[in-house]
């Protein structure tokens, strides 16, 4: 599919169970079964950078807090599983990894903790403003000259926020050939995860 290696699904996921001692977050679930996406299309293609010395620039819009920014509980087991497994992932010298999140209060308790790894980078706002956008281009460094190899869309799940970050990132941040990912596109669909993102 697309480039991909059937083994992928089967390696990527080993290396998350080996990140979180078995307790996987709800990304590996039977309804999401992201290492069907991410083993096929992202693991190899990182693996083939890494072999040829190259790091990979990715961009992820969710760190996975609470959508409420005055929540006193995070959602600290999920956070600290998809942190383990991505750093374990992109663990090349030369990667370079961005984290943007909305909920505020929990970036900063990330920063002040210093819980995420050297080569990750942390920044806030809402990927539903374009002004926010621009922001987070400028603070990861990208232009056409250094656009990422990997987006991946985790944030709010909102169509209008899924489709205010494609239209200000797509173009403007993503290489040529590289991949955009959209996780829990039909997270809305389902009514009690829409109550609770009124």
């Amino acid at each position: 599919v697309c480039g991909g290696v059937p083994d992928g699904p089967e390696a990527f996921f080993e290396i998350v169970k080996n990140s979180t001692g078995g307790a996987l977050s709800d990304k590996y679930h039977s309804m999401h079964a992201y290492q069907e996406t991410y083993g096929m299309l992202l693991y190899p293609r990182v693996q083939q950078m890494h072999g040829e010395g190259k790091g990979a620039r990715v961009f992820e819009i969710g760190l996975g807090c609470s959508n409420n920014p005055t929540a006193q509980v995070e959602r600290s087991n999920n956070i600290n599983r998809g942190l383990h497994t991505w750093g374990n992932i992109f663990n090349h010298p030369k990667d370079e990894f961005y984290s943007a999140e909305y909920n505020e209060r929990c970036v900063d308790k990330w920063i002040d903790n210093k819980i995420a790894p050297p080569n990750f980078k942390l920044l806030k706002g809402d990927q539903g403003d374009r002004d926010v956008l621009k922001r987070w281009l400028k603070e990861s460094n990208t232009d056409q000259s250094n656009q990422f190899d990997f987006i991946i869309d985790d944030g709010g799940h909102k169509s209008s926020q899924i489709l205010i970050s494609f239209d200000g990132l797509y173009q403007e941040a993503l290489k040529p050939g590289g991949i955009y990912f959209i996780d829990e596109s039909s997270v809305q669909r389902i009514e009690v995860m829409a109550n609770l993102m009124v």
